[in-house]
């Protein structure tokens, strides 16, 4: 629901969501600490959940351009309980034409969930770099840790940055970057670091995730993990992988668990007002005016800054 409210120096938006007990990173981290791994029940439906949330954002003209646990929130108890909610749209960006060039964005999506083709330099990407993002979440709920956690603080000191710890965590595991598996990688501007780096073209990814090669579960996770972006799926055809059709079949209920186990409650997680930063600057004297969504007062000053003509 939204409302306005105004004064006489302006007016403001208020936009009014449900509440969302947890995300998906303090769940995760909550498993850990059980020392128990997902159900695949459950591992099946937050990520059936996650990629019909980015197709619908896709088939919208929209890529997110930050899927990542912490972004995933989950509804608790009630009407909606273990619903999945896609939040933090700061680095979203619609994709229809006329594009911006994506160039100018800098830096997107963080680096442990970051696409090949990004951590490559490439200035021309697609919504596939989503889908990517979701295959590091299914491989982290099976595994209850990152899949590829690189330092961002390695890499290189000239720009643009090639995050070499990140792409040396990725190869170690898929296998290297090879334009046999990847032809238009040869165009990235990073490809001078990796050229001469044939190292192991192996895929481990199943050793990592521990998953039989001939699974659907590792089929599945297989098709959003592919280096290159042409080759990779989209969110709705990944939808359509017969994992996705096969027992257990997910639930909308995302903590929905099948007979005989065990259903564990997750705690909400902990708000803290006197942290929120933003919120604290958002309440401001009504006589300063009310503050806007670029962090300015409604005359054009700056919050916190005195307008030297008055």
């Amino acid at each position: 629901s939204s409302s306005t409210s105004s004064s006489g120096q302006g007016t403001s938006l208020s936009l009014v969501y449900g509440y969302a007990a947890h995300d998906l990173s303090h769940v995760i981290h909550h498993q850990k600490h059980l020392k128990k791994k997902f159900s695949k029940k459950i591992v099946k439906s937050l990520t059936t959940q996650i990629l019909r949330g980015v197709a619908f954002l896709h088939r919208n003209w929209v890529m997110h351009r930050d899927i990542k646990p912490a972004n995933i929130l989950i509804m608790g108890p009630g009407h909606h309980h273990g619903c999945v909610k896609i939040a933090d749209f700061g680095l979203a960006r619609i994709f229809q034409a006329p594009l911006r060039k994506l160039a100018l964005d800098g830096d997107v999506v963080t680096i442990w969930y970051r696409a090949p083709e990004l951590l490559m330099g490439s200035q021309h990407y697609t919504p596939v770099i989503d889908v990517w993002s979701v295959g590091c979440i299914m491989g982290e709920l099976i595994k209850l840790q990152a899949l590829f956690p690189g330092d961002e603080k390695k890499k290189t000191s000239e720009k643009p940055y090639f995050y070499y710890d990140q792409v040396n965590r990725m190869t170690k595991w898929l296998g290297s970057i090879t334009k046999e598996r990847w032809p238009l990688v040869v165009d990235c501007p990073h490809y001078k670091h990796i050229k001469e780096k044939i190292v192991d073209p192996e895929n481990k990814l199943h050793k990592l995730v521990e998953l039989p090669k001939e699974s659907n579960a590792y089929k599945a996770l297989a098709t959003m993990l592919e280096y290159d972006a042409g080759k990779r799926l989209h969110a709705s055809q990944v939808l359509q992988h017969p994992y996705f059709k096969e027992d257990p079949l997910p639930s909308e209920n995302a903590f929905e668990v099948q007979l005989g186990e065990a259903v564990h409650q997750y705690p909400a997680k902990s708000v803290k007002p006197k942290t929120d930063k933003k919120a604290t600057a958002a309440r401001v004297d009504r006589s300063k005016g009310v503050p806007n969504a670029v962090g300015r007062r409604p005359d054009g000053q700056r919050r916190g800054v005195p307008d030297r003509n008055r």
